[in-house]
């Protein structure tokens, strides 16, 4: 809004002063600086209360915002907008209008990142849609039991049929609570099995899952990564070190095998 407003006058004002077009009496040349200077002051005001904003927003609250790009972004442009008030205040209290090449250099410079980001993030975001639209139809690899108990049997078809180790936050306090017994309970029956733990047996599911994935040409130019994330692991690196250990070959190196 203040944009459409400050845009709205500088056409009224080119208008009147440069073309004639127009002759509004109340735009004399003083008001028009009082105007300005006001707008001049605002700006300054406008900008770094968005700043402030932002910053709660971003670094004080417990938000999906914690990512370091978003972090970098805003201290990059913090020191842009901060450069641009000193001008701003220069201009207002000296009627002098500075440069502002060194400003609009920054600003491109950010800008440009911003839409590098943002194809990267949207090619990442679509990588993964694809990857996790073709997991929904597919069925996962299947572990026996060997009917060695009713708990097993029914956690290795929660996995199979409903492909729960697909969520990263999966852990065993919410295996135990859809087992209906207790997380202590879970892990003495597991302990008791050839699968050892529940980690385990989840990370059998992830690295099947992602071999599979691998396999498939289609997704032969994805990233790694995205493979990783949709599969279930939290990170690149427990991706890798999780898959190397099962397979013995990181899925780099997998993917070369098997294409």
């Amino acid at each position: 809004m203040p944009f459409i407003i400050l845009s709205l006058f500088n056409i009224i004002v080119t208008f009147q002063n440069l073309y004639g077009w127009i002759n509004i009496s109340f735009l004399t040349e003083e008001t028009i600086h009082i105007f300005y200077k006001i707008i001049s002051f605002l700006s300054i005001i406008y900008s770094l209360s968005l700043l402030l904003v932002s910053f709660g927003m971003i670094f004080l609250k417990k938000t999906k915002a914690h990512f370091l790009w978003v972090k970098i972004f805003w201290g990059l442009f913090f020191f842009i907008d901060s450069y641009g008030a000193v001008l701003e205040l220069g201009r207002f209290y000296t009627n002098e209008r500075k440069s502002h090449t060194y400003l609009w250099v920054a600003f491109s410079v950010v800008i440009y990142w911003m839409i590098y980001i943002g194809l990267y993030k949207f090619k990442f975001s679509n990588e993964k849609f694809e990857i996790r639209k073709f997991l929904e139809n597919t069925k996962a690899s299947n572990l026996e039991s060997k009917g060695t108990n009713d708990y097993l049997d029914k956690l290795l078809n929660l996995l199979t049929t409903q492909k729960i180790y697909l969520n990263a936050q999966l852990n065993r306090e919410k295996v135990a609570e859809m087992l209906n017994i207790s997380p202590g309970y879970l892990s003495q029956v597991l302990s008791k099995t050839e699968y050892k733990n529940l980690t385990a047996i989840i990370n059998y599911y992830r690295v099947e899952e992602a071999k599979r994935l691998l396999r498939n040409s289609e997704f032969k130019n994805y990233s790694l990564v995205s493979v990783g994330l949709e599969v279930g692991f939290n990170s690149k690196s427990t991706f890798y070190n999780t898959f190397k250990k099962q397979t013995g070959l990181t899925p780099n190196e997998f993917k070369k095998q098997v294409l």
